[in-house]
């Protein structure tokens, strides 16, 4: 996301008030993570954090790239007015287009990671691109070793980090993160009603559930609003080094004389390389 798209949401929503208040408080509850000043300060520690850097990799692999694209036409199409001639029931053409939204948003490991990483840094806690592991209990880390962490239990590492560092975080992402909504979207079990979110819970439907769709709503506008601040955050981010510091040398560990040169294309922060005396 660059400057330009995160100018292009706040004026896109500057008629919606709640969503901008929302925005707002996500945005100034998230700020902070974004400094890279801090009693632990070590630049290439916050840059990996901030790029979720594991080592080489060929261009056209990260995953970041289409989710955020994905996000943003799914949030287009829920703002314009959908053609008649191909959606006769707009109103739950949009209902099934904020659900897609919302589930793909949620599980979007990059956010996840890049808030617990920066948790890490300002903690002095380093970087390490499974920030939640060293956080887990032994059972939890012999359950999850080789099989993906469910956002649940990534949001209670992100809270209780956030909780040391006396910020909010783990908090907000408990405002829009919601199983009974996240699960059976994920596995397709889920029928929209005129005015119910219905879940049949299994093929005998013996765990059914339903939820008004005006909670519903309600957790997918602050799903926009806490992705919204998110990426506004990193863009700007991104752009500040891109700006103030891009494909420069900077002098890093001046004992052992290595420099530190940021990366940039586009005008965006996109890497970093270190230089050592002996031209490595």
């Amino acid at each position: 996301m660059t400057e330009d798209s995160d100018q292009t949401d706040r004026e896109r929503n500057a008629f919606d008030p709640e969503f901008m208040a929302l925005r707002t408080r996500y945005f100034e509850t998230l700020r902070p993570l974004f400094y890279a000043q801090s009693e632990h300060f070590d630049i290439v520690t916050f840059l990996a954090s901030l790029l979720r850097i594991t080592g080489m990799e060929d261009e056209g692999w990260d995953p970041y790239l289409e989710s955020h694209s994905m996000l943003l036409d799914l949030d287009h199409l829920l703002r314009i007015p959908l053609p008649t001639e191909f959606y006769d029931d707009e109103n739950g053409s949009k209902w099934r287009f904020g659900v897609l939204l919302y589930s793909h948003a949620v599980e979007m490991d990059v956010v996840y990671e890049v808030i617990a990483n920066l948790l890490r840094y300002h903690l002095g806690e380093g970087y390490n691109p499974n920030p939640f592991f060293k956080f887990l209990s032994p059972k939890k880390q012999r359950r999850y070793r080789n099989k993906a962490l469910p956002p649940l239990e990534k949001i209670a590492v992100i809270k209780a980090l956030g909780t040391r560092m006396s910020i909010p975080v783990g908090e907000l992402f408990e405002e829009f993160y919601n199983n009974k909504l996240r699960n059976p979207i994920a596995h397709s079990d889920f029928i929209l009603s005129g005015t119910e979110f219905r879940c049949r819970g299994g093929a005998h439907a013996y765990r059914a559930y339903r939820m008004p769709l005006e909670e519903v709503g309600d957790i997918i506008l602050r799903t926009r609003a806490f992705f919204g601040a998110f990426f506004g955050l990193e863009s700007a981010t991104r752009k500040h080094f891109a700006e103030h510091y891009g494909n420069k040398a900077l002098p890093y560990n001046r004992r052992t004389k290595e420099l530190l040169e940021i990366l940039s294309h586009d005008g965006m922060l996109t890497g970093f390389k270190i230089h050592f005396p002996n031209g490595s």
